[in-house]
């Protein structure tokens, strides 16, 4: 479609965000985060406990009550700490499912809308813990860690990963806690998020509902008036 006259004037004026969710790499292939949470459900469920490997990491009877969940970051939170009691080697296994549900499939390669985004000139910010949006950007470019989401030293030439990135398991943001710890706890977070709502015209890509972190942090916690909010799409 169109673009909106309000984001014409945001990219002329400088003054344009882009957000980008999980929706931006799953028409490339990569697997949403309820299908993640599956698989690392059934991950569980082969997984031999090392202390007796007679028995899985859990049951079957845990198995179908976690699949009836509605709440992926809930079952991520849950496995995550399954298989890190489990040992080394199940806590690695954890992430090796996380990765292979961010690999894209090749015949949907053509699909790819993030040359496209970078070309919209806008400040970058991503959720996405996947790299296919890095591309675009040298690896000097590219913000990933928790002290260096700086309120007075936004670049409107990097791409700010804020929940981390794969390549890098301490930067992630995954399990219910991490979540309450970035988004209510983290002081210099919270002003660099707040600082991007109330001065940019925003353009949320690849969101839904389930993904509320940052939409509940706009419209409840940004603590700026809704009249005085540019324009979000």
């Amino acid at each position: 479609p169109d673009l909106p006259p309000e984001i014409i004037e945001a990219i002329n004026n400088k003054t344009f965000a882009i957000f980008v969710g999980a929706g931006a790499s799953a028409i490339i292939g990569c697997e949403d985060w309820s299908h993640l949470a599956e698989n690392l459900i059934e991950k569980c469920f082969e997984t031999q406990q090392s202390e007796n490997p007679k028995l899985k990491c859990i049951n079957f009877k845990v198995r179908e009550s976690l699949l009836q969940m509605n709440d992926p970051k809930k079952i991520i939170t849950i496995c995550k700490q399954i298989l890190e009691q489990n040992g080394p080697d199940a806590r690695k296994e954890f992430y090796e499912v996380i990765k292979k549900s961010l690999e894209p499939k090749s015949e949907l390669s053509k699909y790819n809308i993030y040359n496209d985004l970078y070309g919209l000139r806008g400040l970058c910010i991503t959720t996405n813990i996947d790299r296919h949006f890095d591309g675009n950007f040298n690896e000097s470019q590219i913000v990933v860690r928790q002290g260096d989401f700086n309120p007075n030293e936004i670049d409107r030439t990097k791409l700010y990963h804020i929940h981390g990135w794969i390549e890098e398991e301490t930067s992630l943001i995954l399990t219910a806690r991490e979540y309450l710890e970035r988004y209510s706890n983290d002081d210099s977070f919270r002003a660099f998020l707040k600082t991007i709502f109330k001065y940019n015209t925003v353009l949320f890509i690849g969101y839904g509902l389930n993904e509320y972190e940052v939409l509940d942090f706009l419209f409840t916690k940004a603590d700026i008036d809704i009249l005085e909010k540019p324009k979000h799409f």
